[in-house]
């Protein structure tokens, strides 16, 4: 049986995002995102912002996508209102409204829209962002988005330090070694923080040089993330290899990590 090596592990992300298919997605989606950060940098109440929030919101961080699109396609209809009007009542309404009609869960969505709309009250969009962003670092501001959507949220508006943990990322953490490996100060595979914190360490101590975009993988857990998601997501989004069945069970050779991560090192064992 091989060894687990984790500078191998680190080798085979180098594997992934040399991918043309891979790659391809990964910097559209860093290109949108950077380019959210620079809208938002321009505009502090960008309405591309609000929107994301609105989507959110809406389908309960994207377990729902079709509720994202939803509002989506209503938002758009209002585009051409001025940054900030969600401030006056008719804007509250507005989105209150938009809300109410085509969330997942209307009635916890509207809650969350109101909770939105008294914070925005106080501080731009740009600000509530920064602050978010500050919150994250300790854990906190979850309260309207919860954990997944706060680094969500994030990360699609160029905070690429934020890595947000659902079923793909957390099945992989725990497959390939990483959490085994660096997991810090929280030990419990079952939180989610543990498992970000784990992902975080691995980057910051294992991918630094890997670039994409010129953006050092060390630096940048949130792109790590969207490798993870596109090599374990199903069809037709992601590739589906490291799935709820992985492929390497099937065929040798199927996923470039087979021969470094610890799951196949185990079962080839």
């Amino acid at each position: 049986m091989e060894i687990f090596d984790p500078d191998s592990l680190a080798n085979s992300f180098q594997q992934l995002i040399d991918k043309t298919e891979y790659r391809t997605q990964i910097e559209k989606d860093i290109t949108a995102f950077l380019g959210n950060k620079t809208e938002l940098d321009k505009d502090p109440d960008s309405m591309v912002a609000l929107e994301k929030l609105g989507e959110l919101i809406a389908s309960n961080n994207y377990y729902r996508r079709k509720y994202a699109k939803l509002f989506k396609d209503e938002f758009k209809k209002i585009e051409h209102l001025m940054a900030g009007f969600f401030r006056k009542e008719k804007g509250k309404e507005t989105l209150i409204n938009i809300i109410r009609n085509v969330a997942f869960r209307s009635d916890m969505a509207e809650k969350k829209m109101y909770s939105l709309l008294e914070e925005l009250s106080q501080k731009s969009i740009r600000e509530w962002t920064s602050h978010l962003h500050e919150l994250s670092q300790n854990r906190k501001g979850a309260k309207i988005l919860g954990p997944k959507g706060r680094d969500i949220f994030l990360r699609d508006m160029g905070y690429l330090d934020r890595a947000p943990i659902d079923i793909h990322e957390m099945r992989f953490i725990l497959r390939t070694g990483i959490y085994h490996l660096s997991s810090g100060s929280l030990f419990d595979p079952l939180q989610k923080d543990a498992l970000q914190d784990a992902l975080v360490c691995f980057c910051r101590e294992h991918l630094a040089g890997i670039r994409v975009l010129n953006l050092d993988l060390s630096e940048s857990p949130g792109v790590v993330d969207l490798i993870i998601w596109y090599h374990c997501a199903e069809a037709p989004d992601g590739f589906s290899v490291c799935a709820a069945k992985p492929k390497c069970l099937e065929t040798k050779g199927a996923c470039p990590l087979s021969k470094t991560c610890l799951f196949s090192l185990i079962r080839s064992g």
